[in-house]
């Protein structure tokens, strides 16, 4: 599982690095599951409408991620399909912690 803290890639004034775009897509990903999750009661779950990038085999996972609030706060990303971990981001960060399950 792979923890990230979102604020660490953003510029002095706030905004999101635009330079390397590998970087800035991978970003906005862990964005979107704080935008979904951070209004969550701890220990809460919510289907996403953002599909699992992983291809078991070789295919496709057909399946959307779902998020959940953790006791401290922080974001876990989950494919309940192929039963893989996403980023997300920590507790306490300005932009809450997702634990990436990638």
């Amino acid at each position: 599982m792979l923890t990230v803290d979102p604020g660490h890639w953003l510029t002095e004034d706030g905004h999101f690095l635009v330079d390397n775009p590998r970087l800035y897509r991978q970003m906005l990903r862990i964005a979107r599951f704080t935008e979904y999750g951070g209004e969550l009661q701890k220990g809460e779950t919510r289907e996403t409408l953002i599909e699992c990038k992983r291809r078991p085999k070789g295919k496709a996972c057909p399946g959307l991620i779902w998020v959940v609030k953790t006791a401290d706060d922080g974001i876990l990303a989950h494919c309940i399909v192929c039963q893989m971990d996403h980023p997300s981001s920590p507790s306490g960060s300005r932009y809450p912690l997702l634990t990436d399950f990638t």
